[in-house]
Formats: C-alpha cells, structure tokens, sequence
C-alpha cells in the first residue's frame, strides 16, 4: 500500500447525471502500486474524489483513496479498462456516449420492430415534432444517432429511437449534392462532407445484424 503524503482533497459533486466539476490540472506524475494506480503531485499530495484531464486531454476519476477508477460508470460518463473516459462510442454494456463522453439518453426504448436489419431514414436537422436528430456521429467505429427515425420499406415513422450500429471494413459510404447522383467515396470524405451550416440533409443507410452495408448522407435543395 502506498504511503500517503498530505492529502490534496478537491471538492466534487458528482450527481447521476451529469459531471458538474472537474480538477484543474496540476503537474505530476502517474504512480502504481499492488492496489492500482494514482497521480502523485509535485511537492506532494494526489486527486481524490475528482475528475483530472491528463496531457493527452484525456478524462479520468479518482476515487475518494485516491486511485483512478476503470471499468465502469461515473454518473453519467463511461471509464474504459485504462481508466481514460470513453467518447464517440458504445460502451460495454451497451450504452452510447457522445463526443464529450456524456451518455445519450434514449426517449424511447420500446421497438416493436427489428431495427438491426432494414433500411432507414434520418433527417438531419434540428430535432422538432416527427423530424430532426438530437446527436449523430459517424466518425468512430460506430454510427451513433439519437432521432426520429424512418423506415424506407413502407415509409413509416417508427418514433424517437437512440441507437448504434456497426462500421465494417465492407461498409460502403456515398454522398449525394441536391439533384446530382450520388458518388460512392472514403470514409474521411463522408464524414466531412456533412456541413449542417450548409443546408438541410438525410442520411440514409441499410443494416443487416446491426452492420451497416451502405450509408448515404446527401444534401437537400435549399
């Protein structure tokens, strides 16, 4: 067990929702013992019961001993096995995150419908009444959405849905401008072309077993 030094205790409050205050960095370094690891300050002292961004602008929480927590929830953000917060992804229970690690909360979770396989449709605009998404990111291995959704087959609304599926290295990426046809592209390509200050647009993608097959996002006459 290590020996403390003068304990260094920042005040946190960490409700089950939100993080609501994070550590201000401080220089020192990463230690490890047989129990786990800590962040020992220069001059002395270490984190406890607080969030710390390390150099790397990674996330990470100390325990009320001092050590860095993994593997699990803190309120509403996600540790991995390294301990860093995870962002832009699903966590191992099945959760998603966004890009600044918060959890996306689903308004809905009852699906009446095999959502893991078909072909569906999102607009991509400010989410209001039966339109619009809250979160989308395509970026990582995972499309993340959270919107009204609909399915192509039959074209009908199938509600406010919060989902994650699969990129694949067989995933095929297109994108569409107004009345042109639609290219397919790389991955970097589609991911950029997406410019929401540019316009209206949809996205539109086929899954099969929760792996998306093909997306196409494509940009709207103004």
């Amino acid at each position: 067990m290590r020996k403390l030094a003068i304990a260094m205790v920042i005040a946190l409050t960490v409700s089950t929702f939100s993080m609501t205050v994070y550590a201000e960095g401080a220089k020192g370094t990463w230690r490890k013992d047989n129990v786990g690891w800590w962040y020992e300050l220069y001059g002395g002292g270490y984190y406890s019961n607080t969030w710390f961004q390390d150099n790397d602008l990674k996330w990470y929480y100390f325990n009320g001993a001092g050590y860095m927590a993994a593997n699990q929830w803190i309120g509403d953000y996600y540790l991995g096995s390294d301990g860093a917060m995870l962002t832009n992804t699903k966590t191992p229970d099945g959760y998603m995150v966004d890009y600044s690690g918060k959890w996306i909360n689903s308004k809905s979770n009852e699906d009446d419908i095999d959502l893991n396989n078909g072909t569906y449709t999102f607009d991509l605009s400010q989410a209001d009444g039966n339109y619009g998404i809250d979160y989308y990111s395509a970026g990582g291995d995972y499309l993340l959405i959270s919107g009204h959704m609909y399915r192509d087959s039959d074209n009908k609304y199938v509600g406010y849905k919060t989902l994650s599926y699969r990129f694949t290295k067989n995933t095929r990426y297109r994108t569409k401008y107004k009345l042109s046809y639609g290219i397919e592209v790389m991955k970097d390509q589609f991911v950029d072309f997406y410019k929401p200050e540019d316009g209206q647009y949809m996205l539109t993608f086929t899954v099969e077993d929760g792996d998306v097959t093909e997306i196409m996002i494509y940009q709207l006459r103004e």
